[in-house]
Order: structure tokens, then sequence, then C-alpha cells
């Protein structure tokens, strides 16, 4: 991608990421350029069932969006809630 323009560069990352950009409601009000410019930061990244995301206490500076799937929050042992479609967390 490092050949491609920058305009190109965006476009790109705005098609990778459309299941995100399009569906989740805190993007809905975008415009164009501003949706380009989160999709060039995006990083798409998958777990698998019995992977932990991060712990309790852990600092994080990533928001999640379930694209696919679920995603189980434990809290001392417990569900404390699960996370499907469309959630953020």
């Amino acid at each position: 991608m490092c050949y491609l323009t920058d305009h190109m560069r965006a476009e790109v990352c705005t098609h990778l990421h459309r299941d995100v950009l399009f569906n989740e409601s805190v993007f809905k009000a975008f415009r164009a350029v501003d949706t380009n410019l989160v999709a060039r930061i995006l990083q798409r990244s998958y777990a698998a069932p019995g992977d932990m995301i991060c712990d309790k206490g852990e600092e994080i500076n990533f928001i999640i969006f379930v694209v696919s799937g679920s995603l189980e929050v434990t809290y001392d042992g417990a569900i404390a809630a699960i996370l499907s479609k469309q959630s953020i967390w």
C-alpha cells in the first residue's frame, strides 16, 4: 500500500473496514472524509474462544467493536455481560 496515493490508501482502508464504518451507529453521522481518516487508523484483530483481550485493572487505549460472534465479559469469575455484533466496549 505504500505505493498508493493518500486518497487511494484511504479508499482501500475504508473498503477493508466497511463492516465497522457503515454499520456502527457511532460512525453514522461522519462525512466521507472523516470516515476515510478513521479507516486509516482502524486495526482489525481476531480472537478465538477462550482468548483474554484484557484483564481487570489493565489500562487499554482502544475501543472494541464486535463485528461477528460474541464477546463474554467476566468479573470475578462470573459472566457480567455478553456482547454481540454491533456492541461497543
